[in-house]
């Protein structure tokens, strides 16, 4: 693997395995990025509606709007490819097809590459190597939007806490022509992007001592109201009871 390809393009690749003798429900929440998911042992199954889908080796985990859910069997162990807000779009098109999903890579790339990716995935005990190799052949421009990368530094230096129209401004585009670089760029629109943003914020303030007032406050919502609805309605549970349980997770 070259150290510069990764830092390029990756925000982390990470191996993560169960080494429990149960099967966990594992939350995921929108983080504003595209997930490359490689299966190495054991299964993993996405829940949908209470019914359990077994993924792939190889899966593209699309932009999130709201909270998914995985069942993760004893034993399983899977590499992350987590690529940078604006870089998946580089490698995989059309990504806005894939919001709040999880796709076989096979969506992407023929079937006898997928096979013999997975043939030497699986008789390769370095897997990130056989992955970011991968990854080096498929890229299809080497080249981000750079007006779209300073808008989302500009997003995260300021938590969220600016609207659509102030950030087209700041890079100097037309609204219009932001929103449809923005969302080809990264699968999902500036204002879900900025919502996000605003939302993982919150997140982090819910597990510390601050009360929710000043949470909703230093997280830019309009009020306590607006914070909870936004809130519940990308992890399905209030602020409160998510602060609750975090706090309750951290004493066992």
């Amino acid at each position: 693997m070259t150290d510069a390809f990764a830092k390029k393009y990756f925000d982390d690749i990470l191996i993560i395995e169960n080494n429990s003798n149960d099967s966990f429900t594992q939350i995921v929440y929108p983080e504003n990025r595209v997930i490359l998911g490689c299966i190495i042992k054991n299964d993993i199954s996405e829940i949908i509606n209470d019914q359990l889908l077994q993924l792939p080796t190889f899966t593209i985990d699309g932009q999130l709007t709201h909270h998914k859910k995985y069942l993760v069997s004893p034993g399983n162990k899977i590499l992350l490819v987590k690529f940078k807000p604006y870089t998946a779009s580089l490698f995989f098109p059309n990504l806005h097809e894939t919001v709040n999903l999880t796709v076989s890579l096979l969506e992407f790339i023929s079937t006898s590459r997928y096979n013999r990716l997975e043939d030497a995935f699986m008789n390769n005990s370095n897997h990130t190597s056989v992955i970011v190799d991968f990854l080096q052949r498929h890229l299809k421009s080497g080249q981000a939007d750079e007006s779209i990368i300073q808008a989302i530094k500009l997003a995260a230096y300021t938590k969220g806490q600016m609207n659509v129209n102030e950030l087209a401004r700041c890079i100097a585009l037309s609204k219009r022509s932001f929103q449809r670089r923005f969302k080809a760029s990264t699968g999902i629109t500036a204002k879900i992007f900025l919502r996000n943003i605003r939302f993982q914020h919150s997140v982090n303030l819910l597990q510390t001592q601050q009360n929710l007032s000043d949470i909703t406050h230093f997280s830019g919502y309009y009020d306590q109201p607006h914070f909870i609805r936004e809130f519940k309605s990308i992890t399905g549970i209030t602020p409160r009871k998510y602060k609750s349980e975090f706090v309750t997770s951290v004493q066992l």
